[in-house]
């Protein structure tokens, strides 16, 4: 028994192997074949996740990009519309806020908490953005570890590409 979980128009349409996902909304995770113990709740959450497997997409286009090239565990947790929306293969990121981490790409082990937090950056890495708008304009476009730390309303939200910072 796969354990599978689909509610609404495609969700999970596209199932073949994968097991013990829960896929909630229209569109939400129709093109997982292989992935497991994911969940996506909300319309095209997780809509082209095909191989991705152990993340956790809650609200309308949370993880809407996430699509490694092979089967990984990817560990990231979206929640708020747009969340995390252009993850293609970036790994371990908690994101929660709407429009929080929206940008990020391939960027790994980072946790944006509010509105548009962390909302700018397509490619750092190990970055904490708490607070609406925090760390808003950063944006790496090659892997960088960035080590910013933002706590706050607005806090650090003129950096663009400095690294090692405490807010």
């Amino acid at each position: 028994d796969a354990y599978n979980v689909a509610v609404g128009s495609s969700a999970g349409n596209d199932i073949t192997t994968g097991i013990q996902n829960t896929l909630i909304g229209g569109l939400a995770g129709d093109a997982i074949t292989d992935a497991d113990n994911n969940v996506a709740l909300g319309y095209s959450a997780m809509t082209v996740n095909v191989l991705g497997s152990e993340s956790v997409a809650i609200g309308t286009f949370a993880l809407n990009s996430q699509n490694p090239a092979s089967a990984t565990n990817m560990y990231n947790v979206a929640v708020g519309h747009n969340s995390g929306a252009d993850i293609t293969t970036g790994v371990q990121n908690t994101l929660i806020g709407a429009l929080s981490g929206d940008a990020l790409t391939d960027a790994d082990y980072n946790v944006a908490v509010g509105v548009t937090a962390l909302g700018g950056d397509t490619k750092g890495n190990k970055s904490t953005a708490i607070g609406y708008q925090a760390l808003v304009s950063q944006n790496f476009t090659s892997a960088t570890e960035t080590y910013n730390t933002a706590v706050g309303m607005f806090a650090g939200g003129s950096v663009s590409t400095g690294t090692n910072n405490t807010f």
